[in-house]
């Protein structure tokens, strides 16, 4: 019988897949305004870099829970990762070219923390124990987290 920390535990691929997703995002974080300093000595294009990357999740921040609500949770974090994936690799692509432009790093910014705030909401989604458990009864016995996908993470406190 397999453990929860057994490789083939739904919870440890998915656990391990995420760290090595953040920890992509964090070096990313850290990535994009050093690059764009290379670029450019204006501090403000490096500053408006940054907001590029933190003002669309904010303006999809709400879209995206309705979005997550309605989609399979597994697809969705797939696809975003590999969305992310696919950006970085053909940005890696230009920068080995030598064709990078700023407004690469822009798009790339933007584009990258969509799909991250998508797979953040979906992860971090209060009713997830369907998610890595789906066979399993969730909270008050029915499976996929109780009161039903909209406004499961009332029935936590209700």
């Amino acid at each position: 019988m397999p453990t929860l920390l057994h490789w083939r535990a739904p919870v440890t691929r998915l656990l391990t897949a995420e760290l090595v997703s953040q920890f992509g995002s964090g070096m990313r974080f850290v990535a994009l305004p050093l690059l764009a300093s290379t670029l450019t000595e204006n501090p403000l294009t490096i500053a408006a870099l940054s907001l590029a990357g933190a003002l669309p999740p904010l303006l999809v921040a709400m879209p995206a829970g309705v979005v997550v609500d309605r989609l399979h949770r597994g697809r969705l974090m797939l696809t975003s990762d590999v969305t992310c994936m696919v950006l970085l690799v053909v940005f890696t692509v230009l920068l080995a070219l030598g064709q990078h432009k700023m407004w690469h790093l822009f798009l790339l910014a933007g584009f990258v923390s969509v799909a991250e705030l998508v797979e953040f909401v979906n992860l971090n989604w209060p009713h997830c124990d369907g998610l890595f458990w789906p066979h399993r009864p969730g909270l008050m016995g029915v499976p996929g987290g109780g009161c039903g996908r909209a406004g499961s993470w009332w029935c936590r406190f209700g």
